[in-house]
């Protein structure tokens, strides 16, 4: 089994197709962000890219995805000894990964 990434916009997928896709992580949170607002938040409003991972086989069936968009931590979150030249908030980027139930267990 070969994996490739891609961009989400990349596999044909519509926002009404991510909505019937058969993809279940075991968190029902992470399902839920990539059937009703992956396609959004990547497509139209541009705040975040979502990447998904598929078969080099079947491309269209999503086996994992990851988010990433900007983020920031505050400088309160860091040792009082470790703030010193950091601005009161420090950009970052923020990952969030998932992957199928079923590719995960297939892993192990």
């Amino acid at each position: 089994m070969e994996y490739v990434i891609k961009k989400l916009d990349s596999l044909g997928h519509t926002r009404s197709s991510l909505k019937k896709l058969q993809f279940d992580s075991g968190y029902p949170e992470l399902d839920e962000y990539l059937k009703k607002y992956a396609w959004v938040n990547h497509q139209q409003k541009s705040v975040a890219r979502v990447f998904v991972a598929c078969l080099t086989e079947n491309p269209k069936e999503i086996k994992g995805y990851y988010t990433s968009s900007a983020s920031e931590i505050s400088v309160e979150a860091i040792s009082a000894e470790s703030r010193r030249g950091f601005p009161h908030k420090i950009p970052a980027l923020l990952i969030l990964p998932s992957r199928h139930k079923t590719t995960e267990n297939k892993q192990r």
